[in-house]
């Protein structure tokens, strides 16, 4: 071979080498990165497996008690298989549409139970796979039904006032409700209530000691008193008149007046200077009085009675009992009392009465409960129950539900002596609802106080009055008669029993999600 060939069959065998090596090279990476591809793959698959077996982990648990079980809220199990993170939480919300709208919304800070208000639930899951960061989460929103249902609550009176020892109607005010806006009060022998002014009621109106007198009065329902009762031009009683006074004449009616149902008294009747039988002939002749009515009356017949006499409801409420109940319980502070006073008072009260959950609200440090004047729109989103001083002033506040849903909204000034069926006050103090002070639908409010209750100037209440003394007056006031849930004697519910939303749900999820979605 010639010296200037040699060598030279090594340049080809050195590229088809490099060609080799090369090859070799891209399909190592190849290898490698479809095993890294295939790993990755096979990570976010179990990751994807794990984030929803936590989801159907965190249903059977939440029904079985582990999860919300004595308050946890949370479970880590990143070193099980499948490995998982889980977290609940619950909305208010009345739609699914709201609560997946308002993520603000959700509450982790406590378990779903029977006081929290709670209407869906949503489980967050994050599961992880076993290739390197992989995780993926997942959320499930469930409809949530408690199973600890309230037991009908039993109203301490059913109708709108229940006065004590005295009652003013006056002013045109209007007592309206759905139900009987019965009124009831107890005054004292030989004293009179007057109903005036045009005023109305919506049910009967029963004095049950003392004396009744109707001037441009009109009641749909019966009226009657222990005492004796008149009925004046231009009144209207579209029921029945009764009076246990005795002996003498128990009731009294003028023309002009109109009565639909009959007399019924343990006395004599008198109209225009007739007495009795004689004086049944006078108003069915002026058209006060049926035909029907006339046959029906009873005059002299000392068996008749009143058809309710409700005696005094006697209540004291405490927080630790209320606390016990289920309600979470906050407390004013002495310079709390006037949320027009500004310094981050107004928000402090729209956050307590805005509260998710069943809440006390302790005011018996403030020497007066001052809301004049403070403008305040309060929404409630659960029943609020406000524990009142003797004094309470309330101006242009308004109480309306946040959700749409109904809540009940209860002022109590405790009785000071609950063993003598008749109020006490202990300490002289009114409770006034004036210039335009608002409850709106949806919220079923009572104010119940031994001392003085006074409503006028515009204002419109819808529930129960129930105090002392209780004044409607003047500015053609609006007081809407609802029955308000309240257990007897000790002031709380009744018997009732609620899961305390820190040991246990009380409820269910619903059999599928209504929301089901990958959050990352």
């Amino acid at each position: 071979m010639d010296s200037r060939d040699r060598g030279s069959v090594l340049v080809p065998v050195i590229g088809i080498a490099a060609i080799v090596l090369v090859l070799a090279l891209l399909v190592a990476s190849l290898t490698v990165s479809s095993l890294r591809t295939t790993q990755s793959t096979r990570a976010s698959v179990q990751a994807s497996a794990a984030a929803e077996a936590g989801i159907a982990w965190g249903v059977a648990n939440f029904h079985g008690g582990e999860l919300c079980g004595n308050g946890i809220r949370s479970a880590d199990l990143r070193d099980e298989d499948p490995a998982f993170v889980i977290e609940i939480s619950f909305s208010t919300s009345a739609t699914i549409e709201e609560a997946v709208a308002s993520p603000e919304g959700w509450r982790s800070d406590t378990c779903p139970g029977a006081a929290s208000g709670a209407n869906f639930v949503r489980l967050t899951s994050t599961g992880f796979g076993g290739y390197g960061d992989s995780s993926r989460t997942v959320e499930a929103i469930y409809e949530y039904t408690s199973e600890t249902t309230d037991p009908p609550r039993n109203p301490i009176f059913s109708g709108a006032i229940f006065a004590g020892t005295a009652l003013n109607l006056e002013g045109g005010n209007l007592i309206r409700g759905d139900m009987a806006a019965d009124v009831y009060v107890n005054i004292t022998t030989g004293t009179t209530l007057k109903c005036q002014g045009s005023s109305a009621i919506d049910g009967s109106l029963m004095v049950t000691t003392g004396n009744l007198e109707l001037q441009s009065c009109t009641v749909r329902g019966d009226v009657g008193a222990g005492g004796t009762v008149l009925v004046q031009n231009p009144s209207r009683v579209e029921g029945n008149v009764y009076s246990l006074a005795n002996p003498g004449t128990s009731v009294t009616v003028s023309n002009g007046t109109t009565i639909g149902g009959t007399i019924l008294a343990r006395g004599g009747l008198k109209s225009q200077g007739r007495s009795d039988a004689a004086a049944l002939d006078e108003l069915v002749s002026q058209n006060v009085l049926t035909s029907g009515g006339r046959a029906s009356a009873r005059l002299n017949d000392l068996t008749v009675a009143l058809p309710v006499a409700p005696t005094w409801p006697e209540m004291s409420m405490n927080s630790p009992d209320l606390a016990a109940l289920g309600y979470d319980v906050v407390v004013l502070r002495s310079d709390q009392c006037r949320p027009a006073n500004g310094n981050g008072l107004r928000e402090l009260y729209e956050a307590h009465f805005g509260r998710s959950m069943k809440t006390v609200i302790d005011a018996r440090a403030c020497s007066k409960l001052d809301m004049e004047g403070s403008d305040l729109t309060l929404r409630l989103n659960a029943d609020v129950i406000v524990l009142t001083p003797a004094n309470v002033a309330m101006s242009r506040t308004v109480f309306e539900s946040a959700s749409g849903a109904d809540h009940d909204l209860w002022f109590v000034h405790n009785d000071a002596n609950r063993e003598d069926a008749k109020p006490t006050c202990g300490h002289n103090g009114t409770f006034e609802i004036k210039d335009g002070a608002r409850v709106r639908e949806r919220i079923s409010a009572l104010i119940y106080s031994p001392c003085s209750i006074v409503q006028n100037n515009g204002s419109e209440w819808r529930g129960q009055l129930v105090g002392g003394n209780v004044t409607v007056q003047s500015g053609h006031s609006v007081l809407v008669s609802e029955d308000v849930g309240l257990g007897a004697g000790d002031g709380s519910d009744s018997g009732q029993s609620e899961t305390s939303p820190e040991t246990g749900t009380g409820g269910v999820l619903g059999n599928a999600p209504l929301v089901y979605r990958d959050v990352r």
